[in-house]
Formats: C-alpha cells, structure tokens, sequence
C-alpha cells in the first residue's frame, strides 16, 4: 500500500498538498487512510471500491490520459 509520503513524490506535489486531497477524497469515500502495518509512524492510502470506479470512469473520458 502506497504511502502519502511516496505519493507526493511521484506525483512531484508538496506532502502538505497531497494530504489536503486525500483528506478531500477521504471525506468523499474514495480513499482510505489507515495505519501503515509496517510503521506505526506513517498512514497508507487505498482507494475503495467508490475510488476504484472513480479512477475507471476517468480512463474512459475522452482527452484524459492516465498512467495505469
């Protein structure tokens, strides 16, 4: 499961800019934040089954682009 820290890296976006979104997206149901099992420090996201539908329509508008 993906990290906020490690997202934010990816998507080259301020760590304090992605935890505004996810909580957005939190509040929406369309992630899940929950405590990392590997360090009790840190928080991995996970869409949810909403985040997942979500993510699929985006793939099938037109003009939008995505990476996986």
């Amino acid at each position: 499961m993906p990290r906020p820290a490690d997202l934010a890296t990816r998507t080259a976006w301020e760590r304090s800019r992605l935890s505004h979104h996810l909580e957005r997206m939190s509040g929406r149901g369309l992630v899940e934040r929950t405590p990392s099992e590997s360090d009790r420090r840190a928080t991995d996201a996970v869409l949810t089954d909403a985040g997942l539908a979500a993510r699929q329509h985006q793939h099938r508008l037109p003009g939008l682009q995505t990476d996986g």
